[in-house]
Parts: structure tokens; sequence; C-alpha cells
């Protein structure tokens, strides 16, 4: 007697098993190579983030100038200015102006400042140095995941100090800034930079 051509139901279903369990492992890999994908564009983003705020910090101090400007209350605030800001500090300070930095008017001279809050490192900037009323900041968050921004002066004593400029000292742009930026892993970042050269 001869055997019909074709498969017989039980070597289908081995077929279709070992189909299957390939299909698995095949969806365990790419599943696996997803994940890995997202981790790698969240570490990119992070080093971004990292590498634009060093590349912003280190361009405007070493175009910092040392200019007087006026608050909306039209009081006279020093070219650069630290001061405590909750568990961090605020950095304001006159610079060049750089086209390119957000809308508005090129002035040729712009206030910027930086600050963290809730979990972000900000970037703000003034196109006009003076503050007129109607005239409003451009904002922008150079990092995410920072604790805290802390930035220090270089004094004259040769110690690093929290708060510029001194009291009943001259409003000079200082010559050296140190950045501590404190990471929400705990890791630190600390930059030194040169001020206005």
């Amino acid at each position: 007697m001869s055997r019909a051509s074709g498969f017989t139901v039980l070597e289908m279903a081995v077929a279709i098993a070992i189909f299957a369990v390939a299909g698995a492992m095949a969806y365990a890999g790419l599943d696996r190579a997803i994940a890995i994908q997202a981790r790698l564009a969240a570490v990119r983003r992070r080093w971004q983030g990292r590498e634009v705020a060093y590349y912003r910090l280190a361009d405007g101090l070493a175009q910092a100038r040392d200019r007087a400007v006026r608050n909306g209350a039209g009081a006279l605030v020093p070219p650069f200015v630290i001061r405590r800001a909750g568990a961090g500090t605020r950095l304001d300070f006159t610079t060049a102006d750089r086209p390119g930095w957000g809308p508005g008017p090129v002035s040729g001279l712009s206030r910027v400042g930086y600050e963290d809050r809730r979990g972000r490192l900000l970037w703000r900037r003034w196109a006009v140095p003076d503050r007129v009323p109607g005239r409003r900041q451009v904002k922008e968050v150079l990092m995410r995941g920072v604790q805290r921004f802390e930035a220090r002066v270089l004094a004259p004593t040769g110690l690093y100090v929290r708060t510029w400029p001194p009291a009943g000292g001259p409003a000079l742009v200082p010559a050296v800034v140190k950045v501590v930026l404190t990471l929400d892993d705990g890791r630190h970042i600390r930059w030194l930079f040169s001020v206005g050269r």
C-alpha cells in the first residue's frame, strides 16, 4: 500500500510548534532591542542637554559685559548677580547678544539668567538689557533631571563665594565662575568658566 502525499497532522503540529517557539524567541529579542534603543535615546537626550547647557553657559559667560541694567521698577541692577534661590542659585548677567538666541530684536547686549526650577535648568533671556514694560523674557529648558544648580564666584580673597556682588563691595564682573549641577541621581557635574575673556 502506498502512502498518500502530503503532511500528517502530527507533522503539521510539530512544524507549528517549532515556528511558535522561534517566533516567541524573535519577539523576546525584538522587545529587548526596542527597550535598549529607548534607554539609549534617553541617555543621548541627557548628554545632549548637558552639552547645550555647558556651551550656553560657556559662551554667555565668555561674552559677559560690565554694564548694569535697570529692572522693571527702574532700579539699577549690577552687571553680574548671583543670589540664593530656594535650595539652589540664580545667576543673571549682561552679555553680548548672539543672533539666533531666540525671538526679538538684537541690541548688541542682552540680559541672561540661569536657575533650577522643578527639576529643570532654565535659561532666560531679555532681548534688551534694561527691562521695559511690555518686554517679555524668552525661556528655554536646557536640562532636565537637575536637582540643584549652584554658581559660585572666585572672589579676590581666593575663595569661592555663593553670592555676588559682595555686600558693600564694587559690582564688578568676576573673573571665574564655578558651576555645580546636582542631578536627580545624586551625581554632580562641576564646570569652571572664565568670565568675559
